[in-house]
Formats: C-alpha cells, sequence, structure tokens
C-alpha cells in the first residue's frame, strides 16, 4: 500500500517537477538552436599580451609594402599566403594552405591559409578568427595598391593573434585562417572554405571575424561589432563584458561616415548585415562575431581606392597615435573575447 502524501513531501515533489519543467525547457531551447547565456569568466588573471598599437601598425606597413597588389590570381597573392603560412608554422601551429575549385563566370583555384593550435579540453571545437588577406579589383577610382585598410589591417591583426595564443593554453583549438579571393571577385575561397568544415562536421563555437579594423576609438569613430542573427544571446553578455566591465572602453553608437565622426566609442551595432567575411560561414550555420573600424565600408573614404594605406588610414582616424591606439583596443576586444567564448 503506497503512503499517503502529506505535506512534508508536498515541497519536494514541488521541486521535482520545477526541476524537471525547467530540465526540459533548456532542452528545447537547445534542439531548437536557441543558445544559452554564457557564463562570464573573471578575465583579471588572464596574461595581456605584450605588443602595443605602435608594433601592430609598423607591421601593417610593413606587410602591405612587401605585398602589394594581393588580388586573386596575381603573385603577390600566392607570395602573401606562404609568407602567413610560414610565419604562423613558425610559432608551432599546424599549418596548410588549402586549394578549392570553384565555379562561377571564371571557374578556378582559391587558397585559403589555415593555421592550427589544438585545444586541450575539445580540441574538436574550433574558435575561428578570420580575415581575408587579399585585395580589390581595379574600379573606376584606380587601382587598389596597398589595400592597408581592405583588408591589410584584418589579415595583419591576425598575425597578432597567432602570436598571442601560440603562448596559451585554450581549452578549445584555436583556428587562424586568412582566405586569399574574397574582395577581387566576391567571397568566394571563404564560402568555399566554411562549406567544407560544415560538410565534414567541424565543430565551431565562434567565428571571429575583421574586417577594415584600426580607425576607432580613440579616433572619432565606433569600434563596431556586430553578431549573427542567432548569436545574440550569447554574443552581447561577453561584448559587454570584455569591452565595458574589463577593459573599460567607452560604450555608444554607430558613428558617421567620415569626415563627420563625432565621438569614439565601441558599439553594439546589432546583428550582421551583408553575407561577407564570417558572414559565410553564417550561411553555413556557424555562430559569428565582426569588428569592424567605423560602422561600414563605405564610411571609409579611402575604400577600393589607391588611396587605401597607412597613411589614409592616418588622416582618417586623425593622427597616427589614434590609430595605434584603435588597432590596439580592436586588438584587445578580439582577444578576450575569444578567451571568454573559450571559457564559457
Amino acid at each position: 500500500m503506497t503512503a499517503p502524501l502529506t505535506h512534508r513531501h508536498k515541497p519536494r515533489l514541488r521541486g521535482l517537477i520545477t526541476a524537471t519543467v525547467v530540465g526540459l525547457l533548456l532542452l528545447a531551447g537547445q534542439r531548437s538552436g536557441h543558445a544559452r547565456p554564457p557564463r562570464l569568466p573573471d578575465l583579471n588573471g588572464v596574461p595581456r599580451p605584450a605588443f602595443t598599437g605602435t608594433e601592430i601598425v609598423a607591421a601593417l606597413e610593413d606587410f602591405v609594402a612587401r605585398f602589394p597588389l594581393r588580388q586573386a590570381m596575381l603573385p603577390n597573392n600566392d607570395a602573401a599566403a606562404q609568407f602567413l603560412a610560414g610565419e604562423a608554422k613558425d610559432l608551432g601551429y599546424d599549418t596548410r594552405i588549402l586549394e578549392f575549385d570553384t565555379e562561377g563566370t571564371v571557374p578556378r583555384t582559391v587558397k585559403v591559409v589555415e593555421a592550427l593550435k589544438r585545444g586541450t579540453r575539445k580540441p574538436n571545437e574550433w574558435i575561428v578568427f578570420l580575415a581575408h588577406y587579399d585585395i580589390a579589383n581595379a574600379t573606376f577610382t584606380g587601382i587598389t595598391h596597398e589595400g592597408a585598410y581592405d583588408n591589410g589591417s584584418g589579415a595583419n591583426l591576425l598575425r597578432f593573434y597567432a602570436r598571442a595564443f601560440s603562448k596559451l593554453d585554450t581549452r578549445r583549438s584555436i583556428a587562424i585562417v586568412w582566405p586569399g579571393d574574397e574582395d577581387t571577385t566576391g567571397f568566394v575561397s571563404t564560402a568555399a572554405y566554411a562549406k567544407a568544415l560544415r560538410e565534414r562536421g567541424q565543430k565551431v563555437s565562434a567565428v571571429l571575424g575583421f574586417d577594415m579594423v584600426g580607425i576607432g576609438y580613440p579616433a572619432p569613430y565606433c569600434i563596431c561589432i556586430y553578431w549573427g542573427q542567432s548569436f545574440g544571446r550569447v554574443a552581447v553578455p561577453i561584448i559587454d563584458h570584455v569591452n565595458f566591465e574589463y577593459l573599460g572602453l567607452p560604450k555608444g553608437e554607430a558613428t558617421p561616415a567620415w569626415p563627420l565622426g563625432t565621438e569614439g566609442n565601441v558599439c553594439e551595432c546589432g546583428p550582421a548585415r551583408g553575407d561577407y567575411g564570417e558572414g559565410q560561414f553564417a550561411l553555413n550555420g556557424y555562430p559569428t562575431i565582426r569588428w569592424h573600424g567605423m560602422s561600414d565600408p563605405g564610411a571609409y573614404p579611402f575604400w577600393h581606392t589607391p588611396m587605401d594605406t597607412v597613411e589614409g588610414m592616418e588622416l582618417v582616424a586623425g593622427s597616427r597615435a589614434n590609430l595605434e591606439d584603435g588597432m590596439l583596443n580592436t586588438f584587445l576586444s578580439g582577444y578576450y573575447t575569444a578567451i571568454a567564448l573559450d571559457r564559457r
């Protein structure tokens, strides 16, 4: 005979029912693709890389001077790929230059440089740093020669992420990825690579994209951060925690185009627009975050022109010091974001 349910048992029963319902709701959320809010780690014990903005911008100057005319199918596209791969290999990364046959108006083979450092606990799950290294073809304004901002800036910043994470153990694997045909003919190398990862079932915690970066706070423009359409619940608390609570950067809104910048800040600019860069990963179901200096490419007056040089970037930023500090702030924002994602 079953013992009668007494008042003493009812609170315990209610607790079991509540726990069961909550568990079922969480499971349903996971199955439907809704990410849970992240656990926010204490970043105070994380070693800060010793790089300076001066070093980062000087390395950018050297990179675009060594490898101008990096358009796909030109010799310096191959030379830049070899350089990036060799540098990452020297840092201890497992490095490959992947080739993909693509279709379209001009069927051809495109390159992606991939450098991988395995994680200690979840090596089969990646955090990807992404920046294309090629530059745009000729437009009515002339031939893009150096492509310093678009996208020497992002490609160069990834060199410093590779250095920083070569000295830091992470739970998940760190992948540094440089596509070689993004601006030349339109996203084809990134699209091919993202599709290949999806088809082989590669797990990715997040893809962190860097496209046209460095002109932002303290210059009178935003360090603008966007996230994938379904990743805001995870991304926004981490962006807040890293940029405003830990780094102490000012929070603001998207700023107008040059020369109308008002006050530099870090902007949580909302869900990403467009399918370039990490947007191709989003189309393949991967969570993404993008860093962009100024609100959009058109805010930069020398976009896809011969004036896209480090000197042009300095002019828009207001000074060399503003550019160096904006580059360092962007680097630190991405660095600590990756660590927060790894430790959640």
